[in-house]
């Protein structure tokens, strides 16, 4: 796959006008990034920098009210209104933005940005009393990986990520979008300069952002509703499953139930299966994500210090961080590279701490609070089938489950977006039942579904999202990692 991301982002480079230098040409040898890998990220980080909404922004720094006492939940500043001017949100639809506390894995209160997409109208439960007495019924949003860059927030983000795959048709259907953009992301240091490191995959932790969003957001906004649904998808689809999980000891009241979307559950032990069977194309892609989930054991353990990274690794990391890079830029700083051999020292996933880590944050095999709809594509070259299984199944094997609804559907052969897109009639109607009350066939049953696509000959199959107004080429695919 870095081949041939290389190769056409090469062809690219050869035939366009001359990109502006943003990555300094000292720094980068420095860094063992030479003149092809210096445009690539230049490339990367000037197409970042045209998505965004606004530039310095000064929402996204922190808070002067923010302390390390400061208790989770905490609402610590509101944009009441986002001027919606240079985002892409649709007619009809209002945005707010908000900074609030949250906690990492070690339990740390952190600051954090989100963002809210609020429904013209808003949609009406059948068992409502009075329409007119009804508050604005909540579904929090975990995001996919967007990177770990201090400019990696959604919120800033002019399509608002997912836009018309996720958030919008929610809000258009009236329904308030609570969109935490993570810790690390937005909000990325503390007033003292110290950055605020994004722990990719440490699912408890971001749990813990969409906990800690829905508190603020309903402390702030008393026209929402106490009842929320959760919902994310890949990164985001693990942080709603363990926020199933997170229930069992720190539950939030109004909680009535999660989705999880093709999730990245257990990350290291998808990535020991990458290295067994290094062919296999659902696990191929598995040797991109490396740099993310070492640069997450040193955020969660910092004596770890990236200590995974093989040199030329670390140093691309390191440029990837200065400049503030995100998944875009991400994928063609390491096109010129072999990510099996080069990003990873061998073997670096069987190390004590990784392993540790993996232990905490992987989710699966845990007590929950259901109900829980887990989502998953036959052909997802993301997040192999067979990990969403194997957390579904060990969650479905504990006892402490045993009267939780928990429902695996799996779409015949849609890969990682796709499979949202495929999947959109079941997870709307799911959200509006859980508001409306109604029992779902499920409740009480662990059941396993494969839903056959009648209509999959000519479905257009990808690992990134098809977001664009304008058909991506195959020089321009890598744009849709936004």
């Amino acid at each position: 796959m870095a081949s041939i991301v290389a190769a056409v982002i090469l062809l690219v480079l050869t035939r366009s006008k001359h990109v502006t230098a943003q990555v300094d040409p000292t720094f980068a040898a420095s860094h063992s990034c030479n003149a092809t890998c210096q445009a690539y990220t230049d490339t990367g980080l000037a197409f970042e920098a045209s998505q965004h909404a606004t530039t310095n922004d000064p929402f996204y720094t922190v808070s002067s009210n923010f302390t390390p006492d400061s208790q989770p939940g905490t609402i610590l500043s509101i944009e009441a209104v986002t001027n919606l001017t240079n985002y892409t949100v649709p007619s009809g639809l209002t945005m707010s933005r908000f900074q609030y506390t949250t906690t990492n894995l070690n339990g740390t209160a952190v600051p954090a940005s989100a963002y809210i997409l609020w429904p013209y109208t808003p949609y009406i439960p059948s068992n409502s009393n009075s329409s007119s007495e009804s508050k604005i019924p909540l579904v929090a949003w975990a995001h996919g990986t967007t990177g770990s860059g201090a400019s990696c927030s959604p919120s800033n983000y002019q399509a608002l990520q997912y836009n018309f795959i996720v958030p919008f048709p929610l809000a258009l259907a009236g329904f308030t979008f609570v969109a935490p953009d993570y810790a690390g992301l937005g909000v990325s240091h503390f007033a003292n300069g110290t950055r605020i490191p994004h722990a990719w995959l440490s699912s408890p932790s971001q749990a813990n952002d969409l906990a800690n969003a829905v508190l603020a957001a309903r402390s702030a906004f008393p026209a929402l509703s106490q009842d929320f649904v959760v919902m994310g998808h890949s990164e985001g689809g693990a942080a709603s499953y363990a926020f199933a999980e997170r229930q069992v000891h720190s539950p939030v009241s109004g909680y009535l139930g999660a989705i999880s979307i093709g999730p990245l559950a257990t990350p290291i032990k998808q990535v020991e299966a990458a290295f067994a069977d290094p062919q296999d194309k659902f696990l191929q892609s598995t040797f991109s994500y490396q740099d993310m989930l070492i640069a997450a054991v040193t955020a969660d353990y910092p004596a770890y210090n990236y200590s995974g990274f093989t040199d030329l690794g670390l140093k691309r990391w390191q440029i990837l961080m200065e400049y503030g890079g995100c998944l875009p830029t991400s994928i063609l700083l390491f096109a010129d590279v072999n990510l099996a051999t080069m990003v990873g020292q061998p073997g670096w996933y069987q190390d004590t701490t990784v392993q540790t880590w993996a232990a905490r944050i992987s989710s699966g095999g845990r007590p929950l609070v259901g109900p829980l709809l887990v989502i998953a594509g036959e052909d997802d070259t993301a997040v192999a089938l067979e990990t969403v299984e194997g957390a579904f199944n060990a969650s479905s094997a504990l006892s402490q489950n045993a009267n939780q609804s928990m429902d695996l559907a799996v779409y015949q052969g849609l890969d990682h977006f796709p499979t949202i897109d495929g999947a959109h009639a079941k997870w709307m109607n799911w959200i509006k039942a859980r508001f409306d009350g109604e029992v779902i066939a499920s409740d009480g049953l662990h059941t396993s579904t494969f839903i056959e696509g009648p209509r999959l000959a000519g479905t257009k199959q990808s690992t990134l999202p098809n977001w664009l107004v304008q058909l991506p080429g195959p020089l321009d695919v890598w744009k849709t990692a936004l």
